[in-house]
């Protein structure tokens, strides 16, 4: 149904399918221009002998629901019912409630600002190995973010339609415990939100450096808007000027490797925006109570790399001198350590023999 429908109106610019739905949309101020693209419509449906039910169509109006969503002139906005279903959703019990609403808020996240930095607390209600039914309680934390979510996603805004004949600017930030970013566009001097996304970042993504984690968060927004970057030569602003130079770099580790494959698909502008700037995107990614306790070692520099091997420089590291003598004084008393220190030994003494039996022999 799907490959007829779009076979049929391919050569019209104001209908559009997707199965058995049919969307017929016009610029126009003009009613007479809608019913006249509504007629062509139609005259294509009766030449091929196909119906459409008369209390299933809507005609004429200001928006219409488009694949869970509302379009209209306006942009895009969220379905009133989910709308309502979330006003109404209850504090979850149990962890299959609480699976049941991240469910639903999930779908409709990019029109919510700071989505992961919200439910990041909540998730941890779910790291329990316990029955889908067990009972589950929040904190004061918890509660306060699950009602602030239900609040943003009751009162969600208006995103922008893309005009693809225009440039895309995606703004992104990484900070260090998220990574969010706002794909948008500018009209009549006015920036114009298309769709957001964010998210918290994996245990291992937090020992990243600083730079990698900006690189992070420019390829986990590519990836959410992989649709509206592909055909266009995205324009990528951040905060970290060092990467406006990224692929001018002649050296590289496996995991920047990997992404620079990714990039060059989109083969994106980089444009250096002051931090005070960056205020969505930075929003996205920053949330002090969420960040972690734990000190990483940040800011590695690649030195060398090569097919088989890759080395990395540790920067503004400091020393315990009382920790480093309390090793030592363990080392002299270990009975593992002196074994593996007279194994070294005598195979230094070894090889120094045979050495000298060579330089003999010549």
């Amino acid at each position: 149904m799907n490959r007829l429908t779009s076979k049929l109106f391919r050569d019209l610019k104001h209908t559009k399918s997707f199965y058995d739905d049919i969307y017929i949309f016009t610029k126009s101020p003009k009613i007479e221009d809608h019913l006249e693209a509504l007629r062509e419509t139609l005259d294509i449906l009766r030449d091929n002998k196909l119906y459409v039910k008369l209390s299933k169509c809507v005609f004429c109006a200001d928006e219409i629901p488009c694949l869970g969503d509302f379009v209209g002139r306006k942009g895009v906005c969220m379905d009133p019912d989910k709308v309502q279903t979330i006003k109404d959703w209850p504090v979850p019990r149990n962890q299959e409630e609480l699976h049941s609403f991240l469910g639903l808020t999930g779908y409709v996240q990019r029109f919510c600002p700071d989505y992961a930095s919200l439910i990041a607390t909540i998730f941890t209600l779910l790291k329990k190995k316990d029955k889908r039914n067990a009972k589950i309680h929040f904190n004061d934390e918890q509660l306060k973010n699950f009602k602030e979510l239900k609040r943003r996603l009751c009162s969600p805004p208006v995103l922008h339609l893309p005009d693809f004949s225009q440039p895309m600017h995606l703004r992104t930030d990484a900070s260090k415990f998220a990574v969010g970013g706002v794909l948008f566009q500018v009209v009549d001097g006015v920036e114009r939100p298309i769709a957001y996304t964010s998210r918290k970042m994996k245990p291992a993504e937090l020992n990243y450096p600083t730079q990698q984690q900006e690189l992070l968060a420019i390829v986990h927004a590519l990836a959410a808007f992989r649709i509206y970057c592909l055909d266009k030569l995205p324009i990528v602003e951040t905060d970290h000027k060092s990467l406006e130079g990224l692929f001018t770099q002649k050296m590289a580790n496996r995991r920047l490797a990997r992404w620079y494959d990714i990039l060059a698909e989109y083969q994106p502008t980089f444009s250096y925006l002051p931090g005070a700037k960056n205020g969505i995107a930075d929003a996205l990614s920053r949330r002090p109570d969420l960040q972690p306790e734990t000190k990483y070692f940040h800011d590695l520099s690649v030195t060398s790399f090569d097919d088989t091997s890759f080395s990395l420089a540790l920067s503004e590291v400091s020393t315990d001198t009382e920790l480093m003598k309390k090793i030592k004084s363990t080392y002299a008393k270990g009975r593992e350590i002196q074994a593996i220190f007279a194994a070294i030994k005598r195979r230094t003494s070894t090889s120094e023999t045979k050495t000298q039996r060579q330089r003999h022999k010549l």
